[in-house]
């Protein structure tokens, strides 16, 4: 039966104006502290240094922390060159408008995310997915902060939608080559994404055989083209200030290294703060250091196979921790929607009766598990946790069984496996966490659609 695109179109209003809501109450909510006091949201974390990179770039036209250093290689230069133009845009004013545009790339993540698991399934799944991703609690905390990670993701969801293969055109290879491009100037692990898109590309033409490989091959030039195009400019800078063509930082082997080495323990706390007391950065350059903790690492790995089989497991426990800790209303969210669909599907009333029955199931459930009305009512919030990694891993292996879109596996698996073989990291997981809540909806919705017949059924023959 085909959908009504009124419910759809109403659907996604409100989605908008919620995600409105959520992101610009996030942002806004802090605009007089940016005023005031804009140290405050540039000092945590990495944020100083892609602030200092992009003052670089401003005023002395140079990718270095400091006058007379050498260029700075431990970060890829998309996200500073993205803070330099808003600084050359706005002036003083630079941090309103990417705390602005941090709510506007969050929002068009929601939309992109309804649009595309919509087309899936049905604009109920589409919903579901988008409400878990705009409340999300790690997208809320790195949206009002100097981080990468907000159109980190925007560019994720791009190419993960640029991927889907009802969508395919003949010019998605050149939205695939943009997205990338960008996507792996701001995270390097991105790269992993091109053997997903190069199959994309190989699968939209031609399918699982090679008719059309002819038409095929000038678009995997292409989107090669596009994605050397972008990071050229990169090689060709170290070129000129270190003399020799780069565009892969020196941050790969000293990640591998501190992942991989003695001090990795079960039970041990990860101290990130060890990357800025390494001592061999004092005398070498970051390259160097590079080269030589690559080499004690793979040293390492293969002298101590149990040892690093060890780690990886106990970074795979530290993986599926919250990151976020705040309280959790996703168990509470989910048992009334489940509990309202049933009710709604028995009964089988118009659909504002439907839509009124879910929403006040939701909307109890949601109370009790916040103990009381009030204003914080007014922002969930949406932890990763067991019931989300349960439901997430299982639409993953739904999706397998039913040989849906393998390329987000693919994908979703490759991401993954760079916490396990480097540093673990949970803004690594927040990326690829946007897959889980996809699949998460997509199987609540396979599961409504089976037992909500079935129970309407059993009440039928038992009256």
């Amino acid at each position: 039966m085909k959908e009504k695109p009124r419910g759809r179109l109403v659907a996604f209003v409100c989605l908008l104006l919620y995600t409105i809501w959520v992101y610009g109450f996030l942002v806004f909510s802090e605009w007089e502290t940016i005023r005031s006091r804009p140290d405050a949201y540039t000092e945590g974390g990495d944020s100083p240094i892609f602030v200092a990179l992009a003052t670089s770039l401003v005023e002395r036209s140079k990718y270095n922390l400091a006058p007379g250093e050498p260029s700075h290689m431990m970060f890829p230069p998309g996200f500073p060159v993205y803070l330099s133009l808003l600084m050359r845009g706005f002036g003083d004013n630079w941090l309103f408008a990417f705390m602005a545009l941090q709510a506007l790339f969050s929002t068009l993540t929601v939309a992109v995310v309804f649009y595309w698991v919509s087309d899936m399934r049905d604009w109920r799944s589409g919903l579901l997915a988008a409400f878990l991703i705009a409340s999300y609690a790690p997208l809320h905390f790195v949206c009002s902060i100097v981080y990468r990670e907000t159109i980190s993701i925007f560019l994720f969801v791009v190419i993960m939608a640029a991927l889907y293969n009802r969508w395919y055109r003949p010019w998605t290879w050149l939205l695939l080559g943009v997205a990338t491009g960008l996507a792996i100037s701001f995270r390097e692990e991105m790269l992993l994404l091109l053997p997903a898109c190069v199959m994309g590309i190989w699968h939209g033409d031609n399918g699982f055989g090679c008719r059309h490989w002819k038409r095929t091959l000038p678009k995997l030039v292409g989107f090669a083209a596009l994605i050397g195009v972008i990071l050229f400019p990169w090689g060709l800078h170290n070129l000129r200030n270190l003399g020799r063509f780069q565009v892969m930082t020196d941050n790969g082997g000293i990640h591998l290294y501190l992942g991989n080495n003695p001090t990795w323990k079960w039970g041990c706390g990860v101290d990130y703060g060890i990357y800025s007391r390494i001592p061999e950065l004092k005398h070498m350059s970051h390259h160097e250091v590079n080269q030589l903790y690559k080499e004690r690492a793979i040293a390492y790995i293969i002298q101590h196979p149990v040892n690093t089989i060890v780690a990886m497991l106990y970074k795979l426990k530290l993986l599926l921790t919250p990151s976020v800790n705040n309280f959790n209303d996703l168990p509470f969210l989910l048992t009334g929607l489940v509990l309202g669909c049933l009710v709604a599907g028995v009964i089988r009333q118009t659909a504002i009766v439907t839509s009124a029955t879910i929403l006040a199931a939701t909307f109890l459930f949601y109370v009790v598990g916040r103990g009381a009305l009030n204003t914080a009512l007014l922002l969930p919030n949406i932890e990763f946790g067991p019931l989300l990694l349960t439901l997430g891993l299982g639409g993953m292996g739904l999706a397998v069984w039913k040989r849906q879109q393998p390329l987000y596996v693919l994908c979703y698996l490759m991401l993954f496996s760079v916490n396990l073989v480097f540093v673990p990291q949970h803004r690594h997981r927040w990326l690829i966490d946007v897959l889980l809540m996809i699949w998460a909806s997509l199987l609540l919705q396979d599961f409504l659609n089976w037992s909500v017949p079935m129970l309407r059924q059993r009440i039928q023959k038992a009256t």
